[in-house]
């Protein structure tokens, strides 16, 4: 993925605030690879989500590894998918779950509405995402 060039003046910025939330994260005593993490962001409830590369089993190289060609199937480049995960959590909202507990969120996505089921886990590190079509059955209630 790539990263704002580090000599415009919105890079400098948004540079600067990643630091400031990946200072937050450490201070707080979460483990986070700073040199690995491809997005941050503070959501509407203050909890801070971030994506790192990840490996074959979490991260941006296991949802494009597992799901690529799923978003791809959805009009969504794999170029794209990360715009459209934390537009999800930032812009979206939860309207239901997968049959294994993964939070759907919708979000517009150019002229559509497109559902999209995102794992975070309770520290904040977004584990997997995968897009849904929206006749995928989904449930209102999760596990307990």
């Amino acid at each position: 993925m790539a990263r704002p060039s580090p000599t415009t003046p919105h890079a400098k910025l948004v540079e600067t605030s990643n630091q400031a939330l990946i200072a937050e994260l450490q201070r707080q005593g979460h483990k986070i690879s700073p040199e690995r993490v491809v997005r941050i962001a503070r959501l509407p409830d203050e909890r801070v989500v971030w994506l790192e590369e990840g490996d074959d089993r979490r991260g941006l190289r296991h949802i494009i590894k597992k799901h690529g060609e799923d978003f791809v199937g959805c009009g969504i480049p794999e170029s794209k998918v990360v715009d459209l995960v934390f537009n999800a959590l930032t812009e979206g909202r939860e309207i239901d779950y997968t049959a294994t507990d993964r939070p759907v969120y919708e979000v517009r996505y150019g002229p559509r509405v497109q559902r999209v089921a995102i794992t975070v886990s309770e520290n904040g590190f977004i584990v997997g995402a995968n897009p849904l079509s929206p006749r995928s059955k989904v449930k209102t209630w999760k596990k307990q």
